[in-house]
């Protein structure tokens, strides 16, 4: 949460002075945003004539 915090105001606030604010790890931060998106995030979604998505 933190992270996403800092990555979504990373143009307003250094990254730094966030990590202290925050009390976290720089190094956990840009952790963070080199982390592969998760499995099921990168799965093909279709749309269904219900309207519902489903995973292929």
């Amino acid at each position: 949460m933190k992270y996403q915090f800092m990555q979504e105001h990373q143009h307003d606030f250094k990254i730094e002075r966030m990590s202290q604010v925050l009390n976290v790890a720089r190094s956990g931060y840009y952790r963070f945003i080199k982390a592969q998106p998760s499995k099921l995030m990168t799965l093909p979604l279709r749309r269904i004539k219900t309207g519902k998505l489903i995973i292929n």
